[in-house]
């Protein structure tokens, strides 16, 4: 079974960048542990004898919900399972919020709204909306449903909680993209330095290959002189292919050659 998730949660497919892959497995795993949240709390309230037939409803609606999104992941949707798991988390809270649990503060899960924006999109105007939307849904049962009791409450204090969440999350999501793309950078520099490497030792390959034959022509040509009797000629070929053995082996260790 653990297999099973693991095969689940992690992105399968190889076509995407290696950030869209871990918004796909990011987001696998989210609507998982909703889904599997959603069962667990159900159960529990069925133990304790608290599970009516509004919460059956509305548990029995996110769970859909969610099951869409997972759904849209694996037809490779990706983008719009995005925006479908966002909206269905807002509407989860909300509903969480003014119609199943009145009195226990849900709303303050809408502080990982703003963040979970920041990670599936790229879009600027996207992280400032949704910022906006969130504190605005926050305020909603304390200011127009008046669920919430607005004696000892700082608004000001939500406010600069949300901001900061959200200016500290992004400062690190920017951290980490210029630390990956550094990373990348150097593994591309890398990589060309080994195909570097591969074509000087193809070159050196080529000239171990080519240097025997070369050998033997002129080896074979200065045996031709001696045979004929040609000693001076034979002396100064002898001399001169030496002397282009002595080069070669001096000049074989350097990496580059100057022809001036």
């Amino acid at each position: 079974m653990i297999k099973t998730l693991k095969k689940y949660i992690y992105n399968q497919d190889t076509s995407l960048n290696r950030l869209d892959s871990k918004r796909v497995t990011t987001l696998n795993f989210c609507s998982l542990m909703v889904v599997l949240d959603i069962l667990f709390f159900t159960l529990k309230r069925y133990i304790e004898h608290t599970l009516d037939e509004k919460i059956i409803i509305n548990y029995f609606f996110y769970l859909l919900l969610f099951i869409f999104v997972i759904t849209l992941q694996k037809l490779k949707f990706y983008v719009a399972a995005r925006v479908v798991f966002m909206l269905s988390f807002t509407v989860s809270v909300y509903g969480l919020t003014h119609y199943l649990f009145e009195y226990e503060n849900t709303e303050y899960n809408y502080l990982a709204l703003p963040i979970l924006a920041l990670f599936f999109f790229d879009k600027k105007w996207i992280h400032y909306t949704v910022l906006i939307s969130s504190v605005f849904l926050f305020f909603i049962p304390y200011y127009i449903t008046n669920k919430r009791n607005i004696d000892n409450f700082v608004p000001e204090e939500k406010i600069f909680l949300f901001v900061l969440l959200f200016l500290v999350v992004n400062f690190f999501k920017n951290l980490n993209q210029s630390n990956e793309k550094k990373l990348e950078q150097a593994y591309l520099e890398l990589e060309e330095k080994r195909k570097n490497e591969l074509a000087h030792l193809q070159l050196k390959s080529l000239k171990a290959q080519m240097n025997p034959h070369f050998m033997f022509n002129a080896m074979n040509s200065i045996q031709n002189l001696i045979l004929k009797g040609d000693k001076h000629k034979a002396y100064d070929y002898l001399t001169k292919f030496a002397s282009l053995i002595r080069e070669n082996l001096n000049m074989s260790e350097k990496k580059f050659c100057f022809f001036s």
